[in-house]
């Protein structure tokens, strides 16, 4: 009887564990997420920019969540460039593992965004409506899973199978593909433009993993998602404030404050790297009594990154601008 006892207990505890990993995992509608990606079509037409998950909208009945774009930085030099092409996009996910899209500008119908009931040898087929040139399908060639944040998350590899482009792709549980959450329904071959997975949040709390790093129709090797790739010169014309920390001023000539909530000094960690990711200001967790002001005078003129560990499991990576 014990034995029979044990075996049942073993076997709750275990389907406890499993329920408990579950939900934990990242959902792709969530209202939490934030992605940041850049990418274009060329050196002369690139952007970068920030997705996130924002309100409810009903479509023909349903309740999808509205996928919206921001552009945070952008160079074009040439005419057509575009790095938002205006149109609505809305998602919703079932407890099946399915994701869903509507584009009501391009289409009156709902079409599969991700399907994570996937095994290797599987196809998954898109519709082209956006790009003239009709459909295609992709198949899985790997299945393995990372680590984000104290759960694994299934990751799948793709190629394509048939269709108008070559394309090679990977995609994550919960966060999407590593090139752009959108990108398999809405580019139809890899040379239709390119974009990168930069960082992914939740919260404001960033996601460090390792990911394919793919190219455009070969599958690439790892690479580290971790926020701090700036793909092009850029301009920061204001002051940054996030939670427990406020950076200013920025662009900065010769003095950078970073404030840092009080009760967190004693505890926090400050380093600011050049973007060669060489350091050039540390400050060790423990070693602060008040929130630095770092001299920059000596600086050459440039963008930086600064990351602040607050010890209460936040970290937070601003850009910084020297400019004089």
């Amino acid at each position: 009887m014990r034995q029979y006892l044990t075996i049942l207990f073993t076997a709750i505890a275990i389907m406890a564990a499993s329920l408990s990993t579950s939900a934990q995992k990242i959902r792709f509608v969530d209202t939490a997420n934030s992605w940041q990606t850049s990418g274009g079509f060329s050196s002369s037409c690139m952007w970068e920019r920030t997705a996130r998950i924002a309100n409810d909208t009903v479509l023909s009945g349903t309740t999808y969540k509205r996928f919206k774009y921001s552009i945070i930085k952008f160079k074009v030099t040439t005419a057509g460039c575009n790095a938002d092409d205006g149109k609505g996009y809305f998602v919703r996910q079932d407890g099946n593992g399915m994701v869903y899209y509507r584009a009501p500008a391009i289409d009156a119908y709902e079409h599969v965004l991700y399907n994570y009931n996937l095994v290797p040898g599987d196809t998954i087929s898109y519709s082209y409506s956006m790009y003239p040139g009709g459909s295609v399908a992709d198949s899985v060639v790997s299945l393995d899973s990372i680590l984000i944040g104290t759960t694994y998350h299934r990751v799948w590899d793709f190629v394509s199978a048939t269709g108008r482009g070559n394309r090679a792709y990977s995609v994550i549980e919960g966060v999407g593909c590593t090139n752009h959450p959108l990108y398999p329904a809405f580019a139809g071959s890899c040379y239709d433009f390119y974009e990168n997975l930069k960082c992914f949040s939740q919260s404001g709390l960033v996601h460090d993993f390792l990911m394919r790093m793919n190219s455009c129709a070969v599958l690439g090797s790892n690479y580290y998602i971790n926020c701090d790739y700036i793909p092009f010169p850029i301009s920061v014309s204001n002051n940054i404030t996030t939670q427990n920390v406020r950076v200013y001023p920025n662009p900065s000539v010769s003095l950078l404050n970073v404030d840092i909530d009080p009760s967190l000094i004693s505890r926090a960690s400050v380093a600011i790297t050049d973007m060669s990711g060489h350091p050039v200001y540390t400050c060790a967790a423990g070693s602060l009594t008040q929130s630095p002001q770092i001299n920059t005078a000596q600086w050459p003129n440039g963008i930086y990154m600064l990351r602040v560990d607050q010890g209460n499991g936040t970290i937070s990576r601003e850009t910084v601008v020297i400019c004089r």
